[in-house]
Parts: C-alpha cells; sequence; structure tokens
C-alpha cells in the first residue's frame, strides 16, 4: 500500500504542468488548453492525442484547492458543450471551486 501511494506520488510529482490560455467555451469565460497522452496507455511511446481542457474559475473569495469535474458526452457530444447549461442550472457551482472540464 504505500508502494502504491509512493508510485502515486512520484507520477504526480513527473507530470507535466499544463499551460492554459483565456479563452471562451459558449459565452463563459475560462482557461483552456490540450492535454496530450497516449491514445493506448498500454504503448506510452505510441500515437498520442491531445484531450481538451477547459477550466473556469471560481469567483468567490475563499476558493477551494480542488476543483469540481462534471462528466458528460457520449459518442459525438463533448462535455464542454454543456458548461452554460450546468452554470444555469447550479450558479453557485463556481462559489469557491474552480469548474474543470475534461
Amino acid at each position: 500500500m504505500l508502494l502504491a501511494a509512493a508510485a502515486v506520488s512520484l507520477a504526480v510529482a513527473q507530470a507535466p504542468a499544463l499551460a492554459l490560455k483565456p479563452c471562451h467555451v459558449q459565452t463563459v469565460k475560462a482557461r483552456c488548453g490540450s492535454y496530450l497522452v497516449a491514445e493506448n496507455p498500454a504503448k506510452p511511446a505510441g500515437r498520442k492525442i491531445a484531450l481538451r481542457v477547459v477550466v473556469v474559475p471560481a469567483w468567490g473569495k475563499h476558493k477551494a484547492a480542488d476543483a469540481i469535474t462534471y462528466l458528460a458526452g457520449g459518442p459525438g457530444g463533448a462535455p464542454t458543450d454543456m458548461t452554460q447549461t450546468l452554470l444555469s442550472a447550479w450558479p453557485w457551482l463556481l462559489e469557491d471551486r474552480d469548474l474543470l472540464r475534461p
């Protein structure tokens, strides 16, 4: 168990930083970027794909360190397409946490 925790910590420490730039998703101000990963985790040196990442920042004064992640989508659907709908339905989500949209 301790060995597994050490391996996870090492993997997180070696993960590259994600460069985020200002953007708009639908009508929402956000920061966007891409995270390059192996298409097949069993072949890390193989073909790479870029995963789109969107962070909608919290608006409150006391921001929590962890973000809210809402997963949606499916064949032909992207979770980022639901950003405006999600924030309209639950505006309090951004009070103290960033919204991470993979």
